[in-house]
């Protein structure tokens, strides 16, 4: 039977994009925070939030753009591994473990929670007195 063990299939793939879905959002939250808190002044958060969504929107560019010509030029050759089929997926684990790297170095300093003030903020029944 062509459909037989799909329930499994398709229960493991649902699984794993929800867990691909929220491990995504808590790493783009974790990244903004580290940035935000990495600003030297206050005054240049709008600026370094801005730089920041244009190296993503970059990065959300080039990646398909290079995995995409690197795929077809595997899948074309006959070479041996890494060159075959799999050299997209090792090509892009490079990136991966430079930034891997990299986050060694990330100084305490950056790993800071500022608080907000609540001085201003006040309840609507504060307002009536």
């Amino acid at each position: 039977f062509l459909l037989q063990g799909s329930y499994l299939f398709w229960a493991l793939l649902v699984a794993g994009l929800y867990l691909l879905m929220h491990a995504d959002a808590f790493a783009w939250t974790s990244m903004y925070i580290l940035v935000s808190n990495a600003a030297p002044r206050k005054d240049y958060l709008g600026f370094i939030n801005g730089l920041l969504n244009q190296v993503i929107g970059f990065t959300y560019m080039v990646g398909p753009l290079v995995s995409g010509y690197l795929w077809s030029w595997s899948l074309k050759h006959t070479l041996p591994y890494p060159f075959n089929s799999h050299l997209a997926w090792v090509a892009s684990s490079i990136p991966l473990l430079v930034a891997w790297y990299m986050t060694l170095g990330i100084p305490e300093s950056v790993n800071v929670f500022v608080s907000g003030s609540n001085e201003q903020s006040h309840s609507v029944s504060d307002d009536n007195e």
